[in-house]
């Protein structure tokens, strides 16, 4: 147009430059929206990344008090040995105790009948055996007495463990308890977590789709401008 005169080019290259600036302003304004999506997506991540280290903290509490548990179960379970084998030497000693008393009943049977027979018979020199005999019973009573009352100590030290160790299980039951509701509210973070980051993956895929439309309108604005430019110069 300006070359070779006027040949009405310049309204028309005029038109093409409105409409590459419309085109321009509504690329801006996706991009802006782009921009908007982009910043709610970051903003989710951010939430979804505290929410993570919530969650793992909470795990971290956990495993400890799982730890503590086993240990506690742990100590139990030796203390439930040593009741046992307190109660088998306990069970060993009344065995003994009992296999003593039998011997100290069979004498003073023997005891009773040679006094029986001396009693009947006449004097046949016989008292002085049975009382010896039931001397060596009651000796035997004694020691098997003494062999209960050690049993009887055992088998109470014994339950005293088992009642240390059912503490312990108690408080490991306790902890273990605990220790699940601390997973399950990490598992609940972590659930939530995962939701806000599917929703800020969504948003960037829109961002980017917005981005995409942006950018293939300022490339359409920039051939119309080249259109224009060339009409100018005709």
């Amino acid at each position: 147009d300006l070359l070779m005169g006027p040949l009405d080019l310049m309204g028309k290259a005029r038109a093409l430059m409105g409409k590459a600036r419309d085109l321009m302003g509504k690329a801006r304004a996706l991009m802006g929206k782009a921009r908007d999506l982009m910043g709610k997506a970051r903003a989710l991540m951010g939430k979804a990344r505290d929410l993570m280290g919530k969650a793992r903290d909470l795990m971290g509490k956990a495993r400890a008090l799982m730890g503590k548990a086993r240990a506690l179960m742990g100590k139990a379970r030796d203390l439930m040995g040593k009741a046992r084998a307190l109660m088998g030497k306990a069970r060993d000693l009344m065995g003994k105790a009992r296999a003593l008393m039998g011997k100290a009943r069979d004498l003073m049977g023997k005891a009773r009948a040679l006094m029986f027979i001396d009693l009947l018979m006449g004097p046949l020199d016989l008292m002085g055996k049975a009382r010896a005999l039931m001397g060596k019973a009651r000796d035997l009573m004694g020691k098997a007495r003494a062999l209960m009352g050690k049993a009887r100590d055992l088998m109470g030290k014994a339950r005293a463990l088992m009642g240390k160790a059912r503490d312990l299980m108690g408080k490991a039951r306790d902890l273990m308890g605990k220790a699940r509701a601390l997973m399950g509210k990490a598992r609940a973070l972590m659930g939530k977590a995962r939701d806000l980051m599917g929703k800020a993956r969504a948003l960037m895929g829109k961002a980017r789709d917005l981005m995409g439309k942006a950018r293939a309108l300022m490339g359409k604005a920039r051939d119309l401008m080249g259109k224009a430019r060339a009409l100018m110069f005709v």
